[in-house]
């Protein structure tokens, strides 16, 4: 049920960068639930570890967070060389030259965007998506190496992981900034509050009974949903609910104690969600290349999500080939 929660999310992100006026505006927040979602199964691999030296904990803090990206950077490569060649085509459509110095501009910018370095301030992110890896990679190291020390987890999961969400929210807002400073701090805010889910998500299971119980944790988990998929649908400015809601629905939906827990599900649904997050942006880039502004039309619309799936899917499939070849001849 993750993973599906994952798939919906993402097409109402997908809805959201269309940049058009109706439904779904405000569905940026949504990147807000997979900051929690990261920062509760980053919390999950690391409980109940031992105590190390610094030292190897800076090490498992550097070697996690590669071991976490290094499967989507062939998909964040491709996706970034799509984007901006896209970019220069229209530039040389739109200026008849090939404009040597913006491409060299483009070029520097490009390497920020691959490396997942442009939430440094160092670049402006072209591709709106890698604004939430980036931002995530950058904190991600500090985040692991607070977490690998096993008094830090009680610290907390007791207290600090939600203060400190209170009081980022109650100054800065929810907002949907993705410039430097706010990308960054919104990432390290959010990743805790995953941890605040971990723990939560333990209180839950401890106080695990019978029917009523599984019945009450299903509602709560599908009513939190429910209605965040409601408020960004009618752009209601109660993004602060939005984020309350997130929490308590992730909650009980890792908990293991609502009945969507007993549904089989696939793994290759998430996977094709990170795949689907990339690779949309680009599709509509070409889209707009193609057909103009009738890519806003209904057709041209549907077209942004078939083409966006299909070819997801097609990348996805490529990779996992690439991947089980490599794994034979090496092992």
């Amino acid at each position: 049920m993750v993973d599906i929660y994952r798939l919906i999310f993402i097409l109402l992100i997908m809805t959201h960068h269309l940049y058009i006026s109706g439904p779904f505006e405000s569905a940026w927040i949504y990147v807000e639930f997979f900051f929690i979602l990261t920062g509760y199964y980053t919390m999950k691999h690391y409980a109940g570890r031992e105590e190390a030296s610094f030292e190897d904990r800076a090490h498992e803090a550097i070697a996690y967070t590669l071991r976490k990206f290094k499967r989507i950077m062939p998909y964040v490569v491709i996706a970034v060389l799509l984007e901006y060649g896209c970019d220069y085509i229209v530039d040389y459509l739109e200026t008849g030259s090939l404009g040597k110095r913006y491409m060299l501009f483009m070029m520097e910018n490009m390497i920020y965007e691959v490396t997942l370095l442009s939430s440094s301030g160092l670049a402006w992110t072209n591709l709106s998506p890698i604004w939430y890896l980036s931002a995530m990679f950058l904190v991600f190291p500090l985040f692991t190496l607070m977490l690998s020390c096993k008094k830090m987890h009680k610290w907390y999961l007791g207290y600090l992981s939600w203060v400190l969400a209170v009081l980022y929210y109650g100054y800065v807002g929810v907002i949907g900034k993705r410039d430097w400073p706010h990308d960054l701090l919104r990432a390290f805010v959010c990743l805790w509050l995953g941890v605040f889910v971990y723990g939560l998500s333990e209180v839950i299971q401890k106080h695990r009974r019978g029917k009523w119980f599984t019945l009450a944790v299903t509602l709560l988990e599908a009513g939190c949903f429910a209605l965040t998929i409601f408020c960004t649908g009618y752009n209601t400015q109660n993004n602060k609910l939005i984020v309350f809601a997130f929490v308590i629905g992730t909650a009980a939906l890792v908990s293991r104690c609502s009945y969507t827990a007993k549904l089989k599900g696939s793994r290759i649904i998430g996977e094709l969600s990170m795949v689907l997050f990339l690779m949309h942006c680009p599709v509509k880039s070409i889209l707009k290349c193609v057909m103009e502004e009738a890519y806003l039309s209904r057709s041209g619309i549907l077209l942004y999500y078939v083409i966006s799936i299909l070819f997801s899917v097609l990348l996805l499939w490529a990779g996992k080939k690439i991947e089980t070849k490599w794994d034979r001849e090496i092992f």
